[in-house]
């Protein structure tokens, strides 16, 4: 990751340049991990990986005293280019992430545009996250979610992969409050929103308000 503040408050990244080369693996641009009051402003991202990555910490078995969460959280006035997401939360959202604001941003070629990774086993909760006022061209997949993302050695097993429904516990994560409005995505390839929310653990309040996309 090239720029990753951890367990910071009041931080402002602004006016920034943020490149690695397309084809270079895990090179996210700025993930903040467990901070509170994070504002993000006009940077310019082109990267091999992700442009913003959201994360909380990774809960380990039944421990965590690590975690802690992130919240208030906004990203305005950026520039996203390539990329496997613009800006994502998760997978590592243990702690929680909540409050985040996305808007007036330009998304490009990314495989993504709002991303939510999530599984069996996370915990915590991404909930209050707006996405308003956006511009994507040739982005793949203009909204995610996903709840059986396969992170981790045992991502393909049965517990975490299995469609039936499983126990509810401190190590089900939710996914709630998603609003995305006034976004206009051109030259989609794949599609406008893919959702796949847990049988035990139903993603809650997803809302869509003004979206217009043409595909490529």
């Amino acid at each position: 990751w090239t720029v990753h503040p951890y367990r910071c408050r009041e931080v402002t990244a602004a006016a920034l340049t943020i490149t690695n080369p397309p084809d270079s693996p895990n090179t996210d641009g700025l993930n903040p991990e467990s901070c509170e009051s994070v504002r993000l402003a006009g940077i310019h991202f082109s990267v091999g990986d992700d442009c913003i990555a959201i994360k909380a910490g990774k809960r380990n078995g039944a421990d965590s005293s690590h975690l802690a969460p992130t919240r208030d959280l906004t990203i305005s006035h950026c520039l996203m280019e390539r990329g496997h997401g613009a800006v994502v939360l998760g997978s590592e959202m243990s702690g929680g992430i909540t409050d985040v604001s996305v808007r007036n941003c330009t998304f490009i070629g990314t495989d993504r545009g709002l991303r939510i990774k999530t599984r069996r086993g996370r915990g915590g909760s991404i909930a209050r996250v707006t996405m308003s006022d956006v511009t994507m061209d040739r982005v793949a997949t203009a909204v995610s979610a996903n709840a059986f993302y396969f992170c981790d050695a045992d991502g393909k097993s049965e517990p975490v992969q299995s469609r039936l429904p499983a126990a509810v516990d401190e190590s089900t994560p939710r996914v709630e409050d998603i609003t995305v409005s006034n976004v206009v995505a051109e030259n989609v390839q794949l599609a406008a929103a893919a959702l796949l929310g847990l049988p035990e653990a139903p993603f809650a309040r997803i809302r869509f308000d003004g979206m217009h996309v043409s595909f490529d």
